[in-house]
């Protein structure tokens, strides 16, 4: 009989599962998660040359201690990310953003190693030592119930349990482009064809969407079929004989070779590969809607952020690593003092110098922002989105709370926007979450509203798993944290919030849409 292999303890939270490869030696992890656990556990961990850590640049692959300084000057990921802070409207923070925090910090924080009480907080010790521990009592459900009542009677019923027809018969479409197409009809059926709900707030009584005065902003675009096909359901509303050209801004972490948004002439767009909480979206509303702005200043609008103390923090990690940088004199950059005596122009020729050409051409990109958005007043925005995961859902809606800031009077920002991975949500950047605290709901079997909200993450994934009671769970804590963002989204003005289906669960079982509008008065 061949004996079972034991593998690997490090739980990948990436993957949510634990790492499949063999042990190393006595050690509970394999070769490479060996030289973590001697980092965090060890003492004398900085004896240790060959230990395995993560790169400084991004925490997501590992490399020998004493080969980090060779290795990070030649990391591609220094490239890709020079690339990004060098783009326009990038905010400048101190820090990387969220997904790239140093893989060591994270590791200290979360106690996901399976290191002393771990297991027993965390770590459920079945047969196949990959499942987390989950308490599930009689009294925690019963609360959940009390909590989905609660967000029905605030927002209504909960359209997971309804049944949606598909009314797309072309064959040659494929799932993405089905779902793209669904919700663009389902926007033109409820905001301009289906009683015309936000009537109110427009004199003539007509919601038309006008390409010269409109901007489209999709979040997690991927290829941008969600933009392409909602540009092509709003154009149907647009008077024939006046047909303009559309301005849409696609956000997307990746590069992609396929872009949707090219195959139409009707759109002119510019593409930015920046993480969400990066995109400076009111810089960009405010360089629309400043007429008056002198071409001279456009530019320095778009890098708002860069420059007056405010450094890139790929520059700040490599001058912390003892990895100089040089300005366009050919001087050497060895100190934060240093970089912060630089102009926003030195700035932007060491990131170019950094990415060496890891991306399409700055430079069209900015005559693309002067020409067709730069002093063309934007009076419809429409932040849209396909399945954005997570937090970042929750930082998409959170830009709109600065961007209606630099709206004009008179003009109003819908969100049309699809969740999906409930299970990935995390309490630090999830919006309303006070509402799981609300005074009405009474006999919480939960410590705080953190615990709860952890319980509600982990069994989200019950819709989609499962096929008994736990799946009416599943949707449940779907539907309660969800009506934790309607929540906060209408606690700073909005309206007309919805929360349906776009299509049936056979082209997508994530086929919720939440639609809402801010008018500024």
């Amino acid at each position: 009989m061949e004996t079972q292999v034991q593998t690997c303890t490090f739980f990948i939270k990436s993957k949510s599962r634990y790492c499949k490869f063999p042990r190393y030696k006595d050690s509970n992890f394999c070769n490479l998660h060996k030289g973590i656990e001697d980092e965090l556990c060890d003492g004398a961990h900085e004896k240790l040359d060959n230990q395995i850590i993560p790169c400084f640049i991004d925490g997501r692959h590992f490399v020998s201690r004493n080969k980090i300084r060779s290795h990070i000057r030649k990391c591609s990921r220094v490239r890709d990310i020079a690339y990004e802070l060098r783009q326009p409207f990038c905010i400048h923070i101190n820090g990387p953003p969220h997904q790239l925090l140093d893989l060591r910090e994270r590791l200290r924080a979360k106690r996901i190693l399976g290191i002393e009480d771990n297991n027993q907080q965390s770590i459920e010790n079945d047969s196949s030592d990959s499942k987390k521990k989950l308490v599930i009592s009689k009294e925690r459900l019963e609360f959940v119930d009390k909590l989905h009542d609660f967000c029905i009677s605030q927002f209504g019923n909960n359209p997971h349990f309804e049944s949606r027809q598909v009314n797309i018969n072309d064959l040659n479409l494929n799932r993405h482009d089905l779902q793209a197409i669904s919700i663009s009809r389902e926007f033109s059926r409820r905001l301009i064809n289906d009683g015309n709900p936000i009537s109110y707030c427009n004199s003539e009584n007509d919601f038309t969407v006008d390409g010269d005065n409109s901007l489209v902003i999709e979040y997690g675009a991927g290829n941008a079929v969600l933009s392409y096909w909602f540009i092509k359901e709003c154009q149907k509303s647009q008077n024939k004989k006046k047909c303009s050209k559309f301005r849409s801004v696609i956000i997307d972490r990746e590069s992609r070779r396929k872009q949707m948004e090219k195959l139409d002439e009707s759109i002119s767009s510019i593409r930015l590969r920046l993480d969400i909480e990066q995109f400076d979206i009111n810089a960009l509303i405010s360089l629309c809607n400043d007429e008056q702005i002198p071409k001279e200043s456009i530019i320095e609008k778009m890098y708002l952020s860069l420059g007056n103390g405010n450094i890139p923090w790929i520059i700040n990690t490599l001058l912390e690593q003892k990895i100089w940088v040089y300005d366009s004199s050919g001087k050497q950059i060895q100190t934060i003092d240093e970089v912060k005596k630089l102009s926003k122009e030195e700035l932007k020729y060491i990131l170019a110098t950094l990415s060496n050409g890891g991306g399409p051409d700055i430079s069209k990109i900015e005559e693309t922002i002067i020409n067709n958005f730069a002093k063309k007043p934007v009076h419809k925005i429409f932040v849209i989105s396909k399945h954005l995961c997570g937090n970042g859902f929750d930082l998409g809606l959170k830009s709109t709370q600065g961007a209606v800031k630099e709206m004009k009077s008179g003009s109003m920002l819908i969100i049309i926007m699809s969740p999906c991975c409930h299970h990935r949500c995390l309490i630090s950047q999830h919006l309303g979450i006070e509402m799981l605290e609300q005074p009405d709901l009474q006999n919480n079997p939960f410590e705080n509203s953190e615990d709860c909200f952890k319980f509600l993450t982990s069994i989200s994934s019950w819709s989609t798993g499962t096929n008994d009671y736990r799946s009416d769970y599943g949707f449940k804590a779907k539907y309660i944290l969800d009506s934790c963002r309607l929540f906060w989204l209408k606690s700073i003005g909005f309206t007309n919030l919805v929360y349906h289906t776009f299509t049936s669960k056979s082209v997508s079982p994530e086929n919720i849409l939440i639609t809402g509008i801010y008018y500024k008065k």
